[in-house]
């Protein structure tokens, strides 16, 4: 059950999506996986609003290879036939619903999740949704009709297998879903679409070969190489001070971003083994890995902003300077016994030793 704080949380995120012209037209649950649960500390599917970002379509073959990045979870969407009341039992809220239908959800992260309440004020990364049409089954059939089929190039994927093993957690999830529905004042209504959980946590099953191997050759293959050649001229004069550019997400990870974190976590550890090497021959290696910095990197996150912000003890963004000095002191005479370290400027979105 969502406490209090986890209600406001979800509460001003529906509101904020409102304000920026976007219609509710329903509700999702998230069931993630149960790492995920258990690193949050609850042991429910989360709940979020659906917006107007989706669609309602038939017989859709998606082409994923036309969307930058994807993260797709399968979904399980209901279709709302009349408005369920407040007190509804479960044979009331099922004889409510007049289809349930197959689902494709993307989704994104822009930061690992720290707490329940950090992810419903997310929305649960809702970025955008295919539903299929109402076919009027009913709850009890309608199941055996879904298929929906996600292709990425060459590569196809059927996300439902087994679909029916979900319908015995769902009863109680609706339960909980209409319930904190009416606890916001706006309930479960007549024309709603309820996704009502994931086959699975969105992972990048769809990443291609191609994709991994640029992030990885970009950025730690790319230290590695501009490393080898600055040593050809330290080597000769037993000095010299390598920073490497790593990031906070090399530290935590980042859900939407394996590849990119992995990249990073490597330069750090990549760093630390370079700095042992070197350190017989005066030649300094560190790192450093910013937290959220304003540039048009984020310029893009919108009011994701905030809630990074708010989840950050000095309660901003850096800017570029802040990274800049960082790497002054670290090339100077003043941190001539650094070596093997990593600086984050992050305003404690991490703290480390």
């Amino acid at each position: 059950m969502l406490n209090e704080e986890n209600l406001n949380a979800l509460k001003i995120a529906i509101e904020k999506e409102i304000k920026l012209g976007k219609k509710q037209v329903g509700w999702k649950l998230g069931f993630g996986s149960q790492a995920g649960l258990k690193a949050l500390g609850i042991n429910r599917p989360l709940i979020g609003a659906l917006f107007d970002s989706g669609k309602i379509l038939s017989n859709t073959q998606i082409d994923l290879e036309a969307i930058i990045e994807p993260r797709v979870e399968a979904e399980l969407a209901a279709h709302i036939s009349s408005d369920i009341p407040p007190d509804a039992t479960f044979d009331q809220i099922k004889n409510c619903i007049s289809s349930l239908v197959a689902g494709i959800e993307f989704v994104d992260f822009h930061s690992p999740p720290k707490s329940a309440t950090f992810v419903l004020s997310e929305n649960i990364y809702q970025r955008g949704w295919l539903v299929d049409t109402d076919t009027g089954f009913g709850w009890g059939d309608g199941v055996n009709n879904c298929q929906i089929t996600a292709t990425m190039g060459p590569e196809q994927w059927e996300p439902f297998e087994n679909i029916e093993t979900l319908i015995g957690a769902l009863e109680d999830n609706f339960d909980e879903c209409n319930l904190v529905a009416n606890q916001l004042g706006r309930g479960i209504l007549k024309s709603d679409v309820i996704l009502l959980g994931s086959m699975f946590p969105p992972h990048p099953v769809n990443m291609s070969d191609f994709d991994w191997f640029k992030m990885i050759n970009t950025h730690l293959s790319g230290t590695f190489f501009c490393t080898r050649e600055a040593l050809k001229i330290m080597n000769k004069s037993n000095s010299g001070s390598i920073i490497n550019m790593g990031s906070v997400l090399g530290t935590t990870g980042g859900p939407s971003s394996p590849h990119y974190s992995a990249a990073k976590g490597g330069i750090l550890a990549y760093t630390r083994a370079l700095a042992r090497e070197l350190a017989s021959r005066n030649i300094r290696v560190n790192a450093i890995a910013p937290g959220y910095i304003d540039t048009d990197m984020t310029n893009n996150l919108g009011y994701v902003k905030d809630i990074v912000k708010s989840q950050t003890p000095m309660k901003k963004f850096g800017v570029a300077e802040d990274i800049a000095w960082a790497a002054v002191y670290l090339a100077s005479d003043e941190a001539k016994f650094m070596t093997g370290q990593t600086i984050s400027p992050n305003g404690g979105f991490v703290m480390s030793q």
